[in-house]
């Protein structure tokens, strides 16, 4: 099949700048709209079985704010219906043929009405994808194209595995949160709702491809309106929320346990909460281009989706750069764009142009503590950040309660062809090293994994700490999103000890050390601990020292406080000043300005490090 001829699209300028160059007069431009945007409009048809016929439309931008439906979708099947790849994989469009995706192809045929045509972005179409340029001036309008359109529209795929039962189960819930009554939720759910298969087909819906993309999250946050389509049922996104927040409840009151524990609410919450942050505030038809949102830094955006799911790598940053604050502000007020949408670049480049932009917006290394040993990508500098890496432990410290070296002190750093080079202090070395905590041992919630009670041995073989010290250690001295106050540590510690006796006791003496804890306290303690511990080592240092580092560590890493970090990190010293970050590390009694103190490190300069 030819290619499709798309005529170009009427734009701000008539040539390619430079890499990174843009003029402010150009970025108020792409806000007051003044440029040239493709549409669709889909046919109606009384036939579910005709053709699909399209229409593409060329318009200003500011011609047609609120006046088009955004689509949101994934460009492959996500439901795992058999004969879904034996679909037609082509619509028509201005009378010529065009190939789409087989979901997409099941999205325009349910979407299409029987007597009035629809008005419709979709990026599959509406952007032609064999122009680079193109493509990557319209994504980085992405923000403006969704946060316009009178809705968005998700497309979450064809009926299967029940899914028709998920959706008239929120329905149902949704209905009868309206009555802000507790007792008719009960009775429905213990009723009406009360069949296992429906919440069975509600977890299956949750966890279809949509909920993980990492498009999902501007495609979602920044529009007005949402309506979710599967099949031939739809549902609003307040419909949707209503009823999450009353499982929610009923959850919480460990209601209908059998039922309602199949069900994972994690990939909505997710996006609810980008929505409360972002809800389109600055980007509806109805606001003026002024009223500009407060968004969150890079950093944070960029570590808070990183377990969302790109095809393209790219996208792990693409998609989220217009949801950062310390982003926005710079192209809005100077000349330059430091990352420029270019999908000519490698990934590899897009992550340096990241972590370039991390360094000088913030003056400080907080982006250190997203890298980790594992990764994707081979031939990426340790010092920066792969975000094309999904996996979620070990999490990251939270360095914002920690204070190893000055909360005030900015980084003396630079960056030189691949090369980070940057002041730090010298302080310990790892000696011995215990197992690596992984999700097996939190196989059981009766007793305390293995794996610990091998750590305690080796903890309490240093004359230096005593058991508070390796409870505070193992938990990174902080719970409940805080840093541990003294309450909290003397109901952990009687939680540990249940947990050691529950361990190794008799059946008789296991029964006695469970009813010294109750059940809510140890799920408390237990998902503390493995927030803190999966995915890390236990070690004992040279100094004596007791910490938590990376499950890559190996004895002899020297451990180092950067200066404009918060938090240590373990280095391994290569020869000829080529240093490996190893990644960040929670040292006992080294996090909040304590270095001089605790180890003797009275008068002890900086000195300069060199990463690859």
């Amino acid at each position: 099949m030819a290619a499709f001829k798309y005529a170009p699209l009427r734009d701000i300028g008539d040539h390619e700048p430079v890499r990174g160059e843009r003029s402010i007069e150009e970025s108020e431009k792409i806000v007051d709209g003044a440029w040239e945007i493709r549409l669709i409009r889909l046919l109606p048809s009384k036939s579910r079985v005709a053709p699909i016929e399209c229409e593409l439309l060329y318009r200003t931008f500011k011609s047609v704010k609120g006046n088009y439906e955004a689509l949101s979708y994934v460009w492959v099947d996500s439901t795992g219906t058999e004969g879904m790849h034996q679909l037609p994989s082509h619509v028509t469009l201005d009378g010529q043929p065009f190939d789409v995706t087989p979901n997409l192809h099941a999205a325009l045929r349910r979407l299409r009405d029987a007597s009035h045509h629809r008005t419709l972005w979709i990026d599959q179409i509406c952007i032609n994808q064999a122009d680079i340029w193109e493509r990557n001036r319209q994504v980085e309008r992405m923000t403006l194209i969704y946060g316009y359109a009178k809705r968005t529209v998700v497309w979450l795929g064809e009926e299967a595995h029940e899914s028709f039962r998920a959706i008239l189960l929120l329905r149902g819930l949704a209905r009868v949160a309206k009555e802000r009554n507790y007792e008719a939720l009960l009775a429905a759910v213990t009723g009406e709702f009360s069949d296992v298969s429906k919440w069975k087909a509600l977890d299956l819906l949750f966890q279809r491809a949509w909920w993980q993309r990492t498009w999902v999250v501007q495609e979602c946050a920044v529009t007005n309106d949402v309506i979710l389509v599967c099949g031939y049922r739809n549902i609003s996104w307040k419909d949707l929320i209503s009823a999450v927040i009353s499982i929610q409840e009923l959850q919480l009151r460990r209601v209908m346990v059998h039922c309602l524990a199949l069900v994972s609410l994690s990939p909505v919450i997710a996006l609810h909460q980008s929505r409360l942050r972002v809800a389109a505030r600055g980007h509806s038809a109805n606001k003026t281009a002024s009223e500009s949102i407060k968004f969150d830094s890079l950093l944070d955006v960029l570590a808070r989706y990183r377990s969302r799911q790109a095809t393209n790598a790219r996208d792990k940053v693409y998609a989220l750069l217009r949801l950062a604050q310390d982003f926005r502000d710079i192209v809005s007020t100077t000349s330059t764009n430091p990352i420029p949408i270019d999908y000519a670049k490698s990934v590899e480049e897009v992550y340096h142009d990241v972590a370039v932009f991390l360094l000088a917006s913030s003056q400080r290394l907080d982006f250190l503590s997203h890298c980790r040993p594992k990764r994707n990508l081979a031939n990426l500098p340790t010092w920066i950040p792969d975000w094309s890496d999904i996996a979620t432990a070990p999490y990251p410290l939270r360095s914002a309660l920690y204070t190893t070296t000055p909360s005030n002190s900015t980084a003396t750093a630079q960056i030189t062809v691949g090369r980070f080079t940057a002041q730090a202090l010298l302080f310990d070395r790892i000696q011995a090293l215990s197992a690596t905590c992984t999700d097996a041992d939190f196989s059981t919630l009766e007793s305390a994994p293995p794996t610990f009670l091998r750590w305690q041995e080796l903890a309490l073989q240093s004359s230096r700490h005593d058991e508070t010290d390796f409870i505070r250690t193992i938990l990174t001295d902080r719970f409940d999103g805080d840093r541990l106050d003294q309450h909290s540590l003397a109901s952990i510690t009687a939680s540990f000890h249940a947990a050691a006796v529950r361990a190794s006791a008799t059946d008789d003496a296991s029964e006695s050390a469970a009813g010294a804890t109750g059940f809510a306290e140890r799920i408390s303690f237990l998902g503390a601990l493995r927030y803190a511990c999966l995915g890390r080592r236990f070690f004992v240092s040279e100094k004596g020292t007791i910490g938590l580092a990376p499950a890559e560590t190996e004895a002899g890493d020297v451990l180092v406080a950067f200066q404009g970090a918060r938090v240590p990190f373990a280095v391994r010293m290569g020869e000829g000043g080529e240093d490996v970050l190893v990644g960040e590390c929670y040292v006992h009694g080294c996090m909040d300005e304590e270095l001089d103190g605790e180890l003797g490190l009275e008068g002890k300069g900086y000195q300069t490090i060199t990463l690859i």
